[in-house]
């Protein structure tokens, strides 16, 4: 909901483009593709991007580079980074080890439970319209979600107990959430998710370690039941969680989001980064 809040204000579409985007789509003929790829696509010009974990996905490119069989890596800001290759984690380190640590870290877990409700507030710019992030929870079952441009209401995600809700006034989207919808919004929206990821269902597993911005970190991919994964990054010194990186579906295809969490304070005995970098590609 948020990506579609946050295009809509960056490429300055109209507020009911993704409402009628399907819509446009069904309505191009096969005829139309062939046309206008005879026009535009010339083979021996193209240029091959794919988006995903590098680990995951270079081998398949190979064969398709015909002139030196080597492959152009880029970090998600667009910069061009050598293949990073994951150091082998020791045997004796497990995901549940890593998870414990880093609940440690920011508080422990009989300070976390303490938390009743809590509001964060973060505040963004897109081509020079603010954007206002408003997260509020209050136990593990009520949550409410607001993004506003300029103080007006674009998005809201509604979750009560097994209830949930999407809303967006200015494309008139007001749909009542599925049973499968609801599962992965509570998991992907509570502040303390990884203190529930069992009941979430959700399966752990160490895959590597590489470095954030110069510091040592352990990796562990996190599956969902829908099989949504995402890569969370620990500070292997202190436990603290420095980075998540998730590929997602979206009607123009798959994009990868990175969120980069900066600048531990103490609030009432639990530690929350003050500083949330969101880049999506």
């Amino acid at each position: 909901v948020a990506m579609y809040a946050i295009s809509t204000a960056r490429y300055n579409v109209p507020a009911d483009y993704y409402a009628n985007y399907l819509k446009k789509v069904e309505a191009i003929t096969a005829a139309d593709v062939q046309r206008v790829a005879q026009q535009y696509v010339r083979p021996d010009q193209l240029y091959i991007l794919a988006v995903g974990n590098a680990k995951d996905i270079a081998d398949k490119l190979v064969a398709f580079d015909k002139d030196d069989s080597k492959i152009a890596y880029f970090d998600a800001t667009g910069e061009k980074v050598g293949m990073a290759t994951a150091k082998a984690v020791p045997t004796d380190v497990t995901a549940d080890q890593l998870i414990s640590k880093y609940i440690q870290a920011i508080g422990g877990k009989a300070n976390i439970e303490k938390v009743k409700d809590v509001t964060v507030t973060m505040n963004a710019s897109v081509q020079g319209m603010a954007l206002t992030f408003k997260q509020q929870q209050k136990g593990a079952d009520k949550m409410l979600i607001q993004i506003l441009m300029n103080n007006s209401p674009m998005q809201r995600v509604i979750i009560n107990g097994d209830k949930g809700k999407m809303e967006a006034p200015m494309q008139g989207l007001n749909k009542d959430m599925t049973a499968e919808e609801l599962a992965s919004s509570k998991a992907e929206s509570d502040m303390f998710s990884m203190t529930r990821f069992e009941k979430f269902g959700i399966k752990t597993a160490v895959t590597g370690q590489e470095k954030v911005d110069g510091t040592d970190a352990y990796i562990v991919e996190a599956t969902a039941k829908n099989g949504q994964k995402t890569l969370h990054y620990f500070d292997k010194a202190t436990g603290l969680l420095l980075k998540d990186v998730k590929n997602m579906q979206t009607p123009q295809g798959a994009i990868t989001q990175t969120k980069n969490y900066k600048n531990y304070k103490e609030v009432d005995g639990v530690k929350y980064p003050h500083v949330i970098e969101t880049v999506v590609g």
